[in-house]
């Protein structure tokens, strides 16, 4: 039941996501290497830490035209940046944060891999692919979580070290991740379905 057999697009894809799969590791090993030559440098980097808060009045914007009212404008989201010191418990919990989230990126990455190499061959329906499937559908749901637990370590950090003057910190869950790996569950019953008529039809055969 080679549907999705040895075609141009599953060759394509499969292209493509090998050359995604090392893009991400030189765009690793070069950030890697850009944070130790600042660190070493400079003695200290400005940490980015993207954080959620209640929507806050920044600044009125007056009119200059007299037939409109005045606006103001309102913010959701953005960046906090820290300015911290190299000392090698800043950096160890630097590097640990990147390895984690390159790490999740890596594991989708390389399960997409293998499961595009097997489309290319004409084996889609196959328990290895399944397999794949269901690991990138909990990467996806644990990450939701992962990042939800993030975001409420970092808010207390950031609550008990700083003051916020107009706005509070809220938590934000990813709600879309955990939608996606719901879906390639629902995916890989598909799949379960594809094996079953696949090996019918081998068995009839």
């Amino acid at each position: 039941m080679n549907i999705f057999g040895k075609n141009p697009l599953s060759s394509v894809l499969a292209k493509v996501i090998n050359i995604v799969w090392w893009l991400e590791w030189v765009s690793g090993a070069t950030l890697i290497g850009m944070a130790s030559i600042t660190a070493r440098v400079r003695r200290g980097f400005a940490l980015q830490i993207p954080i959620n808060f209640s929507t806050t009045t920044i600044r009125q914007a007056r009119s200059i035209n007299r037939e409109l009212e005045s606006g103001i404008i309102n913010t959701t989201d953005g960046v906090f940046s820290l300015h911290i010191g190299a000392n090698w418990q800043n950096l160890a919990m630097l590097f640990i944060g990147f390895a984690l989230i390159f790490s999740t990126i890596a594991i989708i990455t390389y399960q997409l891999k293998k499961v595009l190499k097997n489309f290319e061959q004409g084996l889609p329906f196959n328990r290895l692919n399944m397999a794949r499937i269901r690991n990138i559908a909990f990467v996806l749901m644990g990450y939701s979580f992962a990042q939800w637990a993030f975001a409420f370590a970092v808010n207390m950090f950031l609550n008990s070290n700083f003051q916020f003057e107009h706005l509070d910190l809220t938590y934000d869950f990813n709600i879309s991740c955990l939608l996606m790996g719901i879906a390639l569950l629902m995916v890989e019953e598909i799949f379960k379905a594809g094996l079953s008529l696949e090996e019918e039809e081998q068995f009839t055969i």
